[in-house]
């Protein structure tokens, strides 16, 4: 994913993967670990188009979910994602 070298923290973490042992890179895919101790895909702060990769993945989990409010589609997000 091309917004990893634009965000601070993954920019890093590509820059040198063996100082970051939270973090899991496989095919230049970053990934760590939720509280749950469950692998998640990290997403980077970057944009498609005029909108916040971030803001797209909660508009999608929204409507998948069929709109069960702000606490379920975080807390479903946070099983998959991590930013």
């Amino acid at each position: 994913m091309e917004g990893y070298e634009g965000d601070t923290l993954f920019a890093r973490v590509l820059g040198n993967p063996h100082h970051y042992k939270t973090f899991r890179i496989e095919a230049g895919v970053i990934f760590t670990k939720s509280r749950l101790l469950v692998e998640v895909l990290c997403l980077p702060r970057a944009t498609l188009g005029k909108r916040s990769l971030a803001g797209i993945v909660i508009d999608h989990a929204h409507e998948i979910l069929g709109h069960l409010g702000a606490q379920k589609t975080s807390e479903y997000l946070r099983r998959w994602f991590w930013w």
